[in-house]
């Protein structure tokens, strides 16, 4: 019942990016990337930092100077993390221990930032992972899908670029077959697409499957969680590409793998 609600206004979004000190290098390719996104009113970017305020403001200068100057409306929420948060960066840049506590906690910020009064009038929030650039119109191809959780087609970075990481199709497709869009079992958030009336029952998480008991990281868990909560299949739409950009100073490894 609740996926076949449709809203009946014309949809107004919001986009999100997540940026950490962790992933500075690549803080401006998904920011740019959203600067530009047909059918976007508004920007979110939430900041996560452990940096002294003088620090912060000359590490991410080109961050805060290109913000400022944007045509693009854009708000700014600085998350100032507390040393408990900040333990040593673990080697590996693949650890999901690590990771995913920080991604869900900034997710859920969004979330509130979007459910607030002052942003009633928002129909979707779109999220965009910092080190991507999806097409220009991603957001109005998503929402030609007509999903409560729609998403894009993303690959990997680094030695990893040939991994298709975002797409587990429920049935085998071609992807050059021009089929628009596919349902699938999870996709991960280098471009995905979220309806008001799912952000409204349930907010992120990580962890354990309530189906198989597997270890889920935040976007197949919410994917999961939607799909038990009413909303029906998720769907991917086969013409949503997202560039995934790698630190060249340190690369992904064609070995390198994510660790619970």
């Amino acid at each position: 019942e609740l996926g076949r609600q449709k809203f009946t206004e014309e949809p107004k979004v919001m986009a999100c990016i997540i940026i950490s000190d962790r992933k500075r290098y690549s803080q401006m390719h998904g920011v740019v990337a959203a600067a530009k996104l047909n059918g976007v009113s508004r920007v979110l970017v939430n900041i996560e930092t452990a940096m002294p305020r003088k620090e912060f403001e000359n590490e991410y200068r080109s961050l805060l100077h290109f913000i400022s100057n944007s045509q693009m409306a854009f708000d700014l929420d600085v998350w100032n993390m507390q040393s408990s948060w900040w333990e040593r960066q673990p080697l590996n840049d693949q650890n999901q221990e690590y990771r995913l506590k920080r991604i869900v906690t900034a997710r859920n910020m969004c979330r509130e930032y979007f459910m607030s009064t002052n942003n009633k009038e928002f129909t979707h929030l779109y999220f965009v992972d910092s080190d991507t650039t999806p097409d220009v119109d991603a957001v109005t191809k998503l929402l030609s899908l007509h999903r409560p959780v729609a998403g894009g087609v993303c690959y990997g970075r680094g030695q990893q670029a040939h991994v298709k990481l975002v797409f587990d199709p429920e049935e085998p497709i071609d992807l050059a077959s021009g089929e628009q869009a596919q349902a699938c079992r999870v996709f991960s958030a280098g471009s995905f697409c979220v309806e008001r009336q799912v952000l409204e029952l349930q907010s992120f998480r990580w962890g354990r499957s309530e189906i198989n008991g597997e270890l889920l990281s935040e976007d197949p868990a919410y994917l999961e969680d939607s799909r038990l909560s009413g909303f029906g299949k998720s769907f991917v739409h086969l013409g949503v590409f997202s560039e995934h950009h790698d630190n060249p100073d340190k690369p992904l490894l064609a070995t390198d793998r994510a660790e619970f």
